[in-house]
């Protein structure tokens, strides 16, 4: 059964058409690459999949379930089992580096702050992190927001995993671990919707690639099924 079935999601804004009866499947223990050109609407799309933004009309059917019919307790339920690795990392800024990691287990869990370290600790060594904790996400540079922004979204064992343009403006050696931690949870086999435009990072980590354009998911396939793409778009994507 797969893991999330996207049906005739519809989504405008003011005139402007964003998805227009877009349709996929993404399998369970899949990793899906969504690629298309800037203001497509890959990061939107990622919204809307995870639950953080409604559609004007269609279904993201997670479980064999509508999300968008869920009470606010099944939604709870849905984004306690989910991680969102936010573009530009999203940290929160006047919070400190461990308040902002802690936030998931204060508020879901009811976490003391030395039982919290020790579900973070091994994450921040993984990362060979060695920065003060109290520092303020200003503070770091962007490559050490973006592993803080991963540890947050991943420490707490989820199912479903969304990234959003996880590798922009790394340096090479954080590209390198990003790229260790997506492999390490792609051999756990966890679901996750990868939204890039860097193909070098995104193609050999994807079991299938999505193309979107003009609102729709216009083709979709494994890598090597991509390459022999006819279409211009994906062509243009993959080039």
């Amino acid at each position: 059964m797969p893991a999330i079935i996207l049906k005739n999601i519809c989504l405008k804004f003011q005139e402007h058409v964003v998805f227009d009866y877009l349709s996929e499947r993404i399998e369970d223990g899949e990793t899906y690459v969504l690629l298309g050109y800037s203001g497509s609407g890959k990061s939107t799309l990622l919204k809307v999949i995870s639950g953080l933004l409604f559609p004007s009309k269609g279904e993201v059917i997670i479980g064999g379930k509508n999300i968008f019919s869920f009470s606010k307790v099944k939604m709870l339920e849905l984004h306690k089992n989910s991680g969102f690795v936010f573009q530009n990392a999203a940290l929160i800024s006047n919070l400190n580096i461990f308040e902002n990691l802690a936030l998931f287990y204060q508020y879901h869990m009811n976490m003391k702050d030395d039982e919290i370290m020790e579900r973070i600790q091994p994450f921040l060594k993984e990362v060979n992190w060695d920065d003060d904790l109290k520092l303020r996400p200003s503070m770091l540079s962007t490559g050490e927001r973006i592993l803080v922004s991963i540890i947050r979204a991943i420490s707490h064992n989820p199912d479903f995993i969304f990234w959003d343009e996880p590798s922009a403006n790394l340096d090479n050696l954080t590209a390198k671990k990003v790229d260790e931690i997506f492999r390490k949870l792609k051999k756990q086999r966890k679901t996750m919707i990868l939204v890039t435009n860097n193909i070098q990072f995104g193609l050999p980590l994807a079991d299938r690639v999505g193309i979107l354009y003009n609102g729709k998911i216009i083709e979709s396939g494994t890598p090597a099924e991509m390459k022999k793409s006819e279409n211009e778009v994906t062509r243009s994507l993959l080039s």
